[in-house]
């Protein structure tokens, strides 16, 4: 599951696909659009079933507005993927 934080929507920022991928790297990719340009610190926080925290990751990106793409956040390679319930994304 894929969780946006209400911080996106005043940036122009909208979360609307995820994928995770557990080889050859764990990593989580976000789809997100870009309505306004900017510089902006995203932070993924990774829950298990339960809604407890098993890791977290920031990016600081560069968009332009009317973009749309990937954003690749690493997960730590001891966090298991199969355990990962919902990943929340918000702008820091």
């Amino acid at each position: 599951n894929l969780s946006a934080d209400e911080s996106l929507g005043p940036a122009g920022m909208a979360a609307t696909s995820l994928h995770l991928k557990g080889a050859p790297e764990p990593r989580a990719s976000v789809y997100l659009t870009f309505e306004r340009a900017g510089r902006f610190t995203l932070e993924v926080r990774y829950l298990n079933g339960a809604g407890g925290e098993i890791g977290r990751n920031r990016q600081r990106i560069q968009a332009r507005a009317g973009d749309g793409r990937f954003i690749e956040f690493p997960i730590d390679p001891r966090t298991r993927v199969e355990n990962i319930h919902t990943v929340q994304v918000k702008r820091l």
